[in-house]
């Protein structure tokens, strides 16, 4: 499948030792690595392929292996208030509303390095790589919900 030969070798040498059945502290401690590190490509795993979690991803590679379609899977959730805790939907809103990092900072009551980090963890939850694209999926969100309430109505 063309998604796999996209992959990192890192990300594809996890993927295979989860494949075979190793858990994240066996990756990390035999790649060398740490467990947060592991934790992180497999997060961008989930998101690249589609998947919530290691079952799907282990699913996932079988189906890929046997040939058959691995594209079961629907495109995870990319709905920001689902996917973000409180705190980093709100700072990931006010940053996509325009807002500089300093007065999300001061919006919120945080530190401006806090802010920073919560707008660049909502990107990385969410698989997008820059604001503006943030912003899109944002946008996408609130036109459902608005057009879900209009129905309602």
């Amino acid at each position: 499948m063309d998604i796999l030969n996209k992959l990192s070798p890192r990300k594809k040498e996890i993927a295979e030792l989860v494949s075979n059945g190793l858990k994240r502290k066996a990756i990390a401690q035999q790649l060398n690595l740490s467990f947060y590190t592991v934790q992180r490509h497999l997060n961008s795993l989930y998101r690249k392929l589609g998947v919530a979690n290691v079952i799907e991803l282990k699913k996932f590679l079988l189906l890929e292996k046997s040939g058959r379609p691995p594209e079961i899977f629907p495109a995870k959730e990319r709905y920001p208030k689902r996917v973000l805790s409180p705190r980093l939907y709100e700072a990931a809103r006010l940053r996509c509303n325009n807002k500089s990092n300093e007065e999300v900072a001061e919006a919120m009551g945080i530190k401006k390095q806090v802010a920073k980090n919560y707008v660049h963890e909502a990107c990385e939850k969410l698989g997008v790589v820059d604001l503006q694209e943030l912003a899109e999926l944002m946008a996408e969100e609130n036109v459902g919900e608005n057009e879900m309430a209009l129905q309602l109505a």
